[in-house]
């Protein structure tokens, strides 16, 4: 019993880390692909796109008084659909910033000042329900 409590404590700061969804059943966001750009691992392989995407206004429950112009996602499937220019429409779920996607772009990776790399600086999401949106593309 005593081992059971002792997991059951040791596992429920690891809950409270979850991802949540910022928007469970709201309606579709919609944001325009702003730019592609290709990322790297902390070893400098394993390329992986990540899409900036203009979604202004949009804030998120916890982060009291911020509102995001623009937003980071490493989730799309391709760069020949999703590409700069683009409207999508899409649910999210708001990744807190302990749980970023550690992929920088090579100039992320050599700035000295990592705090202040531009991707650093832009909350992730995660997107679901990604569609492109017919009347503005």
């Amino acid at each position: 019993m005593k081992l059971l409590s002792g997991i059951l404590l040791f596992l429920a700061p690891l809950a409270a880390c979850q991802k949540q969804d910022a928007t469970p059943n709201s309606e579709l966001a919609t944001g325009r692909l702003v730019r592609t750009e290709i990322t790297i691992d902390d070893q400098g392989l394993n390329p992986r796109p990540r899409w900036e995407v203009d979604v202004a206004p949009l804030s998120f429950p916890g982060v009291v008084g911020m509102q995001y112009q623009q937003v980071k996602v490493f989730n799309l499937p391709d760069t020949a659909t999703y590409k700069p220019g683009r409207y999508i429409q899409f649910r999210y779920q708001f990744v807190p910033e302990a749980q970023h996607t550690p992929w920088r772009t090579y100039y992320e990776r050599m700035n000295w000042a990592a705090q202040m790399a531009w991707g650093d600086r832009l909350p992730e999401l995660t997107l679901s329900d990604v569609q492109l949106s017919p009347a503005r593309n």
